[in-house]
């Protein structure tokens, strides 16, 4: 069985793309809760109390580098070669993936120095959505699928 892993490696990191728009993280009080999408976080966003949610670099750059990853799944055979690529999609899957686990790690911190300041009522809790886990897991997904195919066309040469 032939698997083209390059259209594999594409649709990771569109499905990182989309998972973009899922609820990434949640801050509940009792029963009111407010949900934000890792979108919220790449163009900032301002809350209905007035707070603005500033756009957050290492997002952002996630957020270009699941393009870039798909961007480099078209190069093949025009711009580079298959082994190019396949290191590319691997470097773009985990670096994008490194980039939202200190992203994540950052804002629990943030959120625990406000909460300690008294910046937030002691009721607020923060949780992580399924959003932000999917889009890990595509980038993870994208890494190792890159790392797979540069071994099979290394060990296919040999």
């Amino acid at each position: 069985m032939n698997f083209d892993f390059i259209k594999i490696s594409r649709t990771t990191f569109i499905i990182a793309i989309i998972c973009f728009f899922l609820p990434w993280i949640q801050f509940s009080c009792g029963s009111h809760h407010v949900d934000l999408n890792g979108m919220n976080f790449v163009t900032g966003k301002t809350l209905s109390n007035g707070r603005h949610i500033h756009p957050m670099l290492e997002v952002v750059l996630a957020f270009l580098l699941a393009l870039a990853g798909i961007a480099i799944t078209f190069a093949r055979g025009k711009f580079a070669n298959t082994k190019i690529v396949s290191i590319g999609t691997a470097v773009a899957g985990a670096i994008g993936f490194l980039l939202l686990y200190r992203f994540k790690g950052q804002l629990y911190n943030a959120f625990l120095i406000e909460k300690e300041q008294g910046n937030i009522f002691p009721g607020v809790e923060l949780h992580y959505r399924y959003g932000l886990y999917l889009t890990m897991l595509s980038f993870i997904a994208a890494f190792l699928i890159g790392v797979y195919s540069l071994k099979r066309q290394v060990h296919d040469t040999k």
